[in-house]
């Protein structure tokens, strides 16, 4: 992902090239800063939004465990910041297995009915 195509906020529809689910899970986070608990407002297989009392700022890298339907888990995934807004902030996956890759790649098809994904 180049860095000129996220604005100061959320990232533009026009340079969005993966489809967001919208949701709402639970994740736990570590950063710089310590713990921080959020929810997670929408998913795509690049990243997710999160909203949290805790504040990050663009650039900060966070350890993210996100609990996804059906008892799936990603545990332990390195993110980074790319927006902030308000109680909510916007992180890139930097590193996820195959499997936690399979599973947000099922979990995208399932809530979009596209079976090809899968």
């Amino acid at each position: 992902m180049s860095k000129d195509t996220y604005s100061t906020g959320e990232r533009s529809r026009e340079g969005r090239q993966t489809l967001r689910i919208p949701i709402r899970i639970p994740a736990i986070f570590s950063s710089g800063y310590g713990l921080g608990e959020g929810t997670v407002v929408n998913i795509s297989t690049p990243g997710c939004a999160i909203e949290s009392e805790k504040a990050l700022r663009v650039g900060d890298y966070v350890r993210l465990n996100v609990y996804l339907p059906d008892e799936r888990l990603l545990r332990n995934v390195r993110a980074a910041v790319r927006w902030a807004k308000g109680r909510r902030f916007g992180v890139e996956f930097l590193r996820l297995s195959e499997k936690e890759q399979a599973c947000l790649s099922r979990l995208v098809s399932d809530h979009t009915g596209d079976k090809s994904r899968s």
